[in-house]
């Protein structure tokens, strides 16, 4: 099952530039677009947690709610907080950025204008891998531990 992003911006510009970036990739993301905090928010909740999405990316500024509110609300929350969240945000300077006043609790950050390859790293940073994958790192032998393991005899 591809990984599922939601997308939360008020410039449409960026969200078809971000969609377009993301689903270009090899990981064929899916994407769900909201336009502020409110209704990122509003459907989040409609969801059940097997539904939620893998990624949050959002924006720091957008009218009704904005992103900023939207991560305190997010990183609150029991169910929502273990989603990562990823800001978008014009406003880094130089003394802000990285530091957790900044980051309000988002994962990571990505400065507008951003680069394709800044994005991707980032994206594929914050996504967990899929269950096949994980299933497969975590449960195959080592070629070492193939050495060590005694041969049967016959």
């Amino acid at each position: 099952m591809n990984s599922h992003i939601l997308l939360v911006d008020d410039s449409v510009t960026i969200r078809r530039y971000a969609r377009s970036i993301l689903e270009g990739l090899k990981e064929n993301y899916r994407i769900t677009e909201r336009e502020d905090g409110a209704a990122a928010l509003g459907w989040l909740s409609s969801l059940i947690p097997r539904e939620f999405p893998d990624l949050i990316i959002i924006d720091r500024n957008m009218p009704k709610m904005t992103g900023d509110e939207s991560v305190r609300i997010i990183k609150s929350d029991e169910e929502w907080r273990s989603i990562p969240v990823l800001f978008l945000t014009a406003q880094a300077q130089n003394s802000h950025v990285g530091n957790d006043e900044f980051l309000l609790g988002a994962d990571a950050y990505v400065c507008k204008p951003f680069e394709p390859a800044e994005l991707t790293a980032v994206v594929r940073r914050l996504i967990p891998m899929n269950d096949v994958e994980s299933c497969l790192l975590y449960t195959s032998p080592s070629p070492r531990d193939a050495t060590l393991s005694p041969m049967p005899s016959s």
